[in-house]
């Protein structure tokens, strides 16, 4: 068995990156999705054990509904880390080398504290695609917005993140 991907062209000018596409298709400034969890007891086990270096959430107090969930918890509850949200696959396309990347920041504003039984909306949006010089290479960052909202319509948590890739711009694929 064999999987082939090909990809047509991004219609990039030597050296460049797809900045506008990208804006484009993540629809900067838009809601681009929302998704609904539940924020099981269960997951906040395994994400205590898994901060605190625990071998298995069984190491850790199971949480009972209304427990409080750690404060970087919401990083569970990001479509895009949780890939029920993939919208980059046009960068796959560009034809230079992939030198590094990774999370640029967080940012989380709290209007409550996510509690295990909570049922949480997330909306999220795109906020800004930009490119800049960096060390490792030709830098392009994304940031992203995820507004958390509760059953009874409130707000839990506004987060906005940067993810940044760096790309051998003296290379080609």
């Amino acid at each position: 068995t064999a999987f082939i991907r090909v990809h047509e062209g991004v219609g990039l000018a030597p050296g460049a990156l797809p900045v506008e596409q990208l804006r484009q298709i993540l629809r900067i400034g838009e809601i681009v999705a929302e998704f609904t969890y539940r924020v099981d007891p269960n997951d906040i086990a395994r994400f205590r054990a898994a901060v605190a270096g625990a071998n298995n959430p069984g190491d850790v107090r199971l949480p009972t509904d209304g427990d409080v969930a750690p404060p970087t918890f919401y990083a569970v509850l990001d479509p895009v880390e949780r890939r029920d949200l993939q919208l980059e696959q046009i960068l796959d396309a560009v034809p230079h080398p992939k030198t590094g990347g990774g999370n640029a920041f967080n940012e989380v504003v709290y209007d409550r504290r996510i509690l295990a039984g909570d049922v949480i909306q997330v909306r999220t949006s795109y906020e800004d695609v930009y490119e800049r010089s960096g060390r490792a290479g030709r830098l392009l960052f994304r940031v992203r917005v995820n507004e958390l909202i509760d059953a009874a319509g409130k707000r839990v948590a506004t987060t906005r993140m940067g993810h940044v890739l760096a790309f051998d711009m003296e290379h080609t694929l």
